[in-house]
């Protein structure tokens, strides 16, 4: 590991509302933080809802005061050239030490904004599969155009860093993988609050299913919605509670709820800050993405204590050992993912023994301070 003091950071995101990407930087700013790094986080437009704890992290704040003209592709990409002059002009301000791109748009924004000189050094994030880049015509080879210009492509699963040598050509050899990391004091066992029970209207002494994530379609929360008709046909009972923002999914799922008779049984919480108390309310968590880079809720679930009932698919089986720190069921498969909820909702020495082996894996493979140790390493490497 190199030595001297820390470097200066500028971390490159889109927006700074909740997700997984997002809470992720605001762990490791308030992580490496602590050991002397100093940050700044710069988004194309508008914050979002972590920036002031970012503030409080010590992070500086930058925006490029860009504003969304439609949602397009077209209107997308002119968006992107329209910041690459400003991100450029907060490089000549700043002159960081290295930068750290997060998520695809922000990361053609950065890579744009080196051009020529290629400097300084730059770490690209890459945090999800890349089948929707694949698909894209425009993306795709602006993918692979970006690999060839970072230093370093840091993957947070080894599904992740697969995917990007095989269908976006990244260079093996400028391809790490570092997993997540979760703050375990934040996020541990403990009973409900009663409060945010009552202010989120959940009956007392009903299993909660929780699921937390944004409404989009991959995320799968049409199959949650059908897994749990059919253990409502079973006689099983439950409340089902959704945590996260409006997406293209929203309409389409607040349908079925109806269409299958369950609007008693789910309640909706919206995006909030307070998931540490959101994931204690639950007794099951559950993940039922189509594709899935390397889940922060499961992270959090697990270091929560919660039995986590998860699909199968790209970093998720990195986290859980099927049948030892969670249950693995194939995606778009309602039946399969019914079947092993019924599995934890009946057998309660089941949920608590997949609770405490999830929590203790965190402690051995995901835990902040394991994933502050090997991105300190890797930020005074990077920089030369």
């Amino acid at each position: 590991m190199s030595t001297g003091p820390a470097p200066r950071v500028l971390i490159a995101v889109g927006t700074l509302e909740v997700g997984g990407a997002e809470r992720q930087v605001l762990e490791i700013c308030r992580a490496l933080g602590e050991r002397g790094f100093r940050f700044d986080v710069v988004t194309i437009g508008e914050e979002g809802a972590l920036a002031p704890d970012l503030r409080n992290a010590g992070a500086g704040m930058h925006s490029l005061r860009i504003s969304p003209r439609g949602s397009s592709r077209m209107a997308r990409l002119l968006r992107l050239v329209r910041s690459v002059p400003r991100m450029r002009a907060l490089l000549r301000q700043l002159r960081p030490d290295l930068v750290h791109a997060y998520l695809t748009e922000m990361s053609i924004v950065t890579v744009a904004a080196r051009w020529p000189r290629r400097r300084p050094p730059l770490i690209l994030s890459k945090r999800s599969l890349a089948e929707w880049v694949a698909r894209d015509p425009i993306y795709f080879p602006l993918a692979r155009w970006m690999n060839r210009r970072a230093d370093v492509i840091l993957a947070n699963s080894n599904a992740v860093a697969d995917e990007a040598i095989r269908k976006e050509n990244a260079d093996p050899k400028r391809v790490r993988v570092i997993y997540n990391g979760v703050d375990m004091e934040r996020y541990h066992p403990g009973p409900p609050e009663e409060a945010l029970a009552r202010e989120l209207g959940i009956p007392a002494g009903v299993p909660v299913i929780g699921m937390i994530a944004n409404f989009f379609v991959y995320k799968g929360h049409a199959e949650v919605v059908r897994a749990a008709a059919i253990l409502r046909g079973q006689g099983l009972e439950f409340t089902l509670l959704f945590v996260g923002r409006d997406g293209d999914a929203s309409e389409e799922v607040r349908r079925r709820i109806r269409e299958a008779g369950l609007t008693e049984r789910v309640r909706f919480a919206g995006s909030r800050p307070d998931v540490p108390g959101l994931l204690r309310l639950c007794d099951v968590f559950v993940s039922a993405s189509y594709e899935e880079g390397f889940s922060n809720s499961i992270l959090e679930a697990m270091s929560s204590g919660r039995a986590i009932v998860a699909t199968r698919v790209g970093g998720t089986p990195e986290q859980i050992e099927d049948g030892v720190t969670g249950l693995l069921a194939q995606p778009r498969d309602p039946e399969a993912l019914a079947l092993a909820l019924a599995r934890v909702l009946r057998e309660p020495d089941l949920r608590s023994r997949l609770g405490a082996a999830a929590r203790e894996a965190v402690g051995h493979r995901f835990s902040l301070d394991r994933l502050a140790e090997r991105i300190s390493n890797l930020y005074r490497e990077v920089r030369r």
